[in-house]
């Protein structure tokens, strides 16, 4: 195992201490510079949608006492969807380093959503298209009857519903599990002085550090043979060692901050 004061010295040493300024200068940057024009950037792109909204520019005429509170949500909304908007589009425009073969992010979402609608029109659901139309996006594609013979058959497709259907309890079922167990079972089982919280418990655990035990003795429970054994050990090593590894660097990552915190310290006091 490597020399914890070794590690302490380099974290202290005066490359660290380079690189951390470096890094603290370009962080900077974005936090000024980069972001003041980043927001003028915006908004010229929010006035230029606002033009195109006279019910929002209305409410916003409007002093805020006269505004009802379905104006302010309206107003949310629009201020909401904008801001996603923009980020969301100004992140699929911007280059991507991509391996052979890899997808880009307009193609990835793309493939997410195609199959979907195609298979929700099939069993009988249009709550995607209904919400697209909202904006006025309609979808003209080949339905899966028309592309695949065996989809046209009435058994396969009844078959599909049932299919759905059962999936949908299903994952009621399992969401209905996983609920109980972060939050009756790790609320009022677990021993209260274990649960993390804040202030006055700050080194207890959290649900999903609960959670993250009970995946491991499920699997233990689960295990039959010697191999499946092995593998739960093995699991159960790995998250051991990764919790000595997150100790250690939380020891480490302690000591600089205070050596920080000396900095600020000594700023203040001159």
């Amino acid at each position: 195992m490597e020399k914890t004061e070794n590690k302490t010295d380099l974290i202290m040493g005066d490359e660290f201490e380079r690189a951390l300024v470096d890094a603290a200068n370009l962080k900077k940057e974005n936090l000024t510079s980069v972001k003041s024009r980043n927001k003028d950037n915006y908004a010229r792109f929010y006035d230029i949608m606002l033009m195109s909204r006279n019910d929002i520019q209305q409410i916003l005429d409007k002093k805020r006492k006269d505004r009802t509170d379905s104006d302010v949500e309206l107003v949310k909304s629009f201020k909401k969807e904008t801001s996603q908007s923009y980020r969301q589009i100004c992140s699929l425009l911007s280059p991507e380093e991509l391996d052979d073969g890899e997808l880009t992010k307009i193609q990835k979402l793309v493939q997410k959503i195609a199959p979907i609608v195609k298979l929700m029109e099939y069993i009988g659901h249009y709550e995607i298209e209904d919400e697209f139309k909202k904006y006025g996006i309609t979808f003209d594609y080949e339905k899966l009857g028309d592309s695949e013979n065996v989809f046209e058959n009435e058994e396969i497709e009844s078959s599909i519903k049932e299919v759905f259907e059962r999936g949908k309890d299903l994952r009621g079922e399992t969401e209905k599990n996983n609920d109980e167990i972060k939050t009756v079972i790790f609320e009022t089982v677990v021993p209260h002085e274990l649960q993390f919280e804040k202030n006055s418990n700050p080194t207890g655990i959290k649900s999903s550090d609960f959670c993250k035990l009970v995946d491991l003795k499920t699997k233990i429970l689960m295990a039959q043979s010697d191999e499946a054994k092995e593998k739960v050990d093995e699991k159960a090593n790995d998250m051991a060692g990764q919790c000595e590894f997150d100790s250690a660097r939380s020891k480490l990552l302690q000591q600089k901050l205070i050596n920080l915190q000396g900095e600020i310290s000594f700023e203040q006091d001159v």
